[in-house]
């Protein structure tokens, strides 16, 4: 995808009802993974699966900047909900916890009535806080 390897920043991509399929490209986790300025990435009515999801939350785990990811309507299941649960809240270990994405919010998935549904926007220290007990 052009759009996201060229040099131009970008706050907002909205990639909404584009009938996108990945077909097994890397490039919107990749993408994810440089930690670009971008603040909301909006995937909604796609055809994302759980293969593409698992990459999502993997980078994920490596962005400081994103705040929302918006992810309802694709063909994800339980596998990739699990996967993005991990990637903001992966409660096997202190460090897991303290490793885990604090800035992004997921849209589109239930995750319960925890610390892991936090809304966070800019408040990645206080959502991590949250998140281990302080």
């Amino acid at each position: 995808c052009s759009i996201l390897s060229s040099k131009t920043t970008f706050s907002t991509i909205a990639f909404q009802a584009n009938n996108t399929r990945t077909m097994g490209g890397t490039h919107i986790s990749d993408y994810l993974a440089t930690d670009p300025p971008l603040k909301l990435l909006n995937l909604r009515y796609n055809h994302l699966n759980d293969y593409d999801v698992i990459l999502i939350a993997d980078a994920l785990k490596q962005n400081a900047n994103l705040e929302c990811i918006q992810l309802p309507h694709n063909d994800i299941t339980e596998v990739g909900k699990f996967a993005l649960n991990n990637a903001i809240f992966d409660s096997t270990s202190f460090n897991s916890v303290a490793d885990c994405n604090h800035t992004c919010e997921i849209y589109g998935f239930n995750f319960g009535k925890t610390a892991r549904n936090i809304p966070c926007g800019d408040k990645g220290v206080r959502n991590r806080a949250r998140k281990i007990g302080f």
